[in-house]
């Protein structure tokens, strides 16, 4: 089973990237999310573009997520989406 890299947590409109650290099986995932310092800011811009370092922190909390029967990946009502690149995103306007 190939599987992507990264696993991006839905809140909103806020995104946060994790790293996929081992595949348990089809429907059961390991991550663990990455640490990202923010490089560059436009907050003039009206797309907000944000830029992150991304680096990996094995101090971080590990999570297992699971499939979902409607296609997601979920850990306790949190709602994951698997990316090939780490996106994170933080919205200002709240």
């Amino acid at each position: 089973m190939e599987v992507k890299k990264y696993a991006i947590y839905m809140m909103w409109t806020d995104r946060v990237p994790f790293e996929v650290i081992k595949v348990i099986s089809d429907k059961t995932l390991e991550v663990r999310e990455l640490d990202a310092d923010l490089i560059g800011l436009d907050k003039m811009d009206p797309q907000n573009t944000q830029e992150y370092k991304f680096s990996s922190n094995v101090n971080n909390q590990m999570y297992r997520i699971r499939k979902s029967k409607r296609g997601y990946w979920v850990h306790k009502h949190k709602k994951f989406l698997l990316s090939d690149v780490p996106y994170k995103f933080f919205d200002y306007q709240f």
